[in-house]
């Protein structure tokens, strides 16, 4: 714990570590699950994605806020196409990393993994906490979430899902290195806007998870930003 505090944007690399860590385990564990279950462990990943974003969107306190957050960071995010961005980033990884694997497979590995792990006020949170206070205490937590997560996702999916560390790193890094600047402004309504923000993004990857839907996820991210924006203002 000292020893991470002493380090900038400690949390940070410890959390992108475990993912690294736990898919190691992951790409060990998956020769020993059958085939038949794969589908079963998305299920389970995508019911958990829905009550996890259901708890976090019933912590909005402007529900108009947040949807126009929502709507403005869609269409943000089809202009500046996001989800063609990482979706080619992570055939570009399959390519390099993954010769044998399904391109498809890899590249949804990657996307959800990565969305899945960024998304969400404990980024912001954890953030603030390591930037501000050089208290890392909500990575590690949320490093052993991940980390266990991602022995799931890389037994079923393959291994793009290790591939989520490097949007973390550079998200959740930045983060941290702004938050000094950035505690000034966000207040507790505005983390709560952005946990109901956050919620929603996770309750459509969970959907997606399931195969009701083919949300492009991705394309939502740039609400995270009007979020903070719009609750700062109104």
């Amino acid at each position: 714990m000292e020893f991470l505090s002493s380090i900038p944007a400690g949390g940070t690399l410890f959390n992108a570590a475990a993912i690294v860590a736990g898919g190691i385990v992951g790409l060990i564990a998956g020769r020993f699950i059958p085939e038949k279950a794969f589908k079963l462990v998305f299920q389970c990943l995508g019911l958990f994605s829905i009550y996890l974003g259901f708890s976090m969107a019933g912590k909005t306190q402007g529900v108009l806020v947040v949807m126009f957050a929502l709507l403005t960071g869609a269409i943000a995010g089809v202009i500046l196409d996001i989800d063609g961005i990482l979706a080619r980033f992570g055939d570009s990884l399959k390519r390099r990393f993954d010769r044998g694997g399904k391109t498809g497979s890899f590249t949804k590995a990657f996307v959800t993994t990565s969305i899945l792990f960024c998304v969400g006020s404990l980024s912001v949170i954890g953030a603030i906490e390591d930037g501000v206070k050089g208290d890392p205490s909500l990575f590690l937590v949320k490093g052993c979430l991940d980390g266990a997560a991602t022995i799931i996702f890389t037994a079923s999916m393959g291994i793009g899902a290790i591939f989520s560390a490097l949007p973390l790193l550079i998200y959740q890094g930045l983060l941290t290195f702004t938050a000094k600047w950035l505690n000034v402004f966000i207040t507790p309504s505005m983390m709560d806007n952005l946990s109901g923000l956050g919620g929603l993004i996770i309750m459509g990857l969970g959907l997606n998870l399931l195969e009701i839907s083919d949300i492009k996820i991705s394309n939502l991210l740039p609400g995270v930003i009007f979020v903070l924006l719009f609750s700062a203002f109104i």
